[in-house]
């Protein structure tokens, strides 16, 4: 991930800079080495923000709540990707057969999914 992909990504996530400085765990000067393009960004800063790009494109909560997501913390950022990773795999799989075997009715703008007649099994 160049700079200028590292900017672009904050620019669609809408994310300040500051924003994803608490959010990775890296100083503001670290930071500001990878936009101006002197310092590597390395594989696990650009995994997480890899993850919250395809979250973001799910509609998905990504924001951390004050919770770091630091480089040197690999299992935190693999826990990230997997679950994106994991997510797309269901959706294309689910898409793939039709749609879900059942009458779910969903609403993108509140997040949320019910069944069409009201009821709900765990078991289902």
């Amino acid at each position: 991930m160049t700079g200028d992909e590292l900017n672009s990504a904050l620019h669609r996530l809408n994310l300040e800079p500051k924003e994803a400085v608490q959010f990775l765990g890296v100083n503001q000067r670290t930071f500001r080495r990878w936009l101006d393009h002197s310092q590597e960004i390395p594989g696990p800063a650009e995994c997480a923000i890899n993850a919250w790009i395809r979250m973001d494109d799910f509609g998905l909560a990504w924001r951390p709540d004050s919770v770091a997501i630091r480089t040197g913390n690999l299992q935190s950022i693999a826990a990230y990707n997997d679950y994106a990773l994991e997510l797309t795999e269901i959706i294309t799989r689910a898409t793939n057969r039709g749609g879900p075997a059942s009458p779910w009715v969903v609403d993108m703008e509140k997040r949320c999914a019910t069944l069409q007649n009201g009821s709900f099994s765990p078991s289902w």
